[in-house]
């Protein structure tokens, strides 16, 4: 199985009142190709989004959570 890179375009850091930062990315291959709708959560947590076709995403997190990206024929990476 392939495995899928996490290229991070902007990382934002919003004021809010639990601390949580908006994280924004694209998600891509081995090649640096995008990976279309590729699954995007927190680990432990049913808080989750898809990338769009582009492999761009947006999610809320808080400092120390850790992302699990996963997607058809490729291995769930953290």
């Amino acid at each position: 199985m392939s495995k899928i890179i996490l290229v991070f375009c902007a990382l934002i850091i919003s004021s809010s009142v639990i601390a949580q930062t908006s994280i924004t990315g694209t998600v891509v291959d081995e090649n640096n190709s995008p990976v279309p709708y590729a699954s995007v959560s927190i680990k432990n947590t049913k808080i989750g989004t898809r990338a769009d076709a582009d492999g761009n995403f947006q999610l809320s997190a808080s400092s120390g959570q850790t992302l699990v990206i996963s997607a058809i024929n490729f291995s769930p990476q953290e």
